[in-house]
């Protein structure tokens, strides 16, 4: 089951849901204690998961969709919650052909006090 309602994204960007739906959420960095930082998606995904991201960003670039899908995220025509929820999973997937890319995110600042 999706998370994602696909009739609230533009039909143009439907070439990314198999690789949103295959990885879910991937914008929420969890904390290993084993490791003892936080970890990103990425270093976790499954080579399918790895497969289905690499072909979405492929299409992207083919595509040169990049541009259009950033602008639909940052001012999408309604502003409902299933929408919202539809580009918090779609720039998701952004984030990882960024991270992919080699272009990693600091998330939290280290010299940050909790006091």
């Amino acid at each position: 089951m999706t998370v994602v309602r696909w009739d609230r994204v533009p039909s143009e960007f439907h070439y990314l849901r198999e690789a949103v739906e295959a990885c879910g959420e991937t914008r929420v960095t969890l904390y290993d204690p084993t490791v003892g930082r936080h970890v990103s998606f990425i270093e976790t995904a499954s080579d399918e998961q790895l497969d289905l991201i690499r072909s979405a960003k492929h299409q992207v670039e083919r595509r040169e969709d990049r541009l259009q899908i950033e602008e639909w995220c940052e001012n999408p025509a309604q502003k409902r919650p299933s929408v919202l929820t539809a580009i918090w999973y779609v720039q998701g997937m952004l984030f990882l052909f960024d991270q992919l890319d080699g272009h990693q995110f600091e998330v939290f600042d280290d010299d940050f006090d909790d006091d």
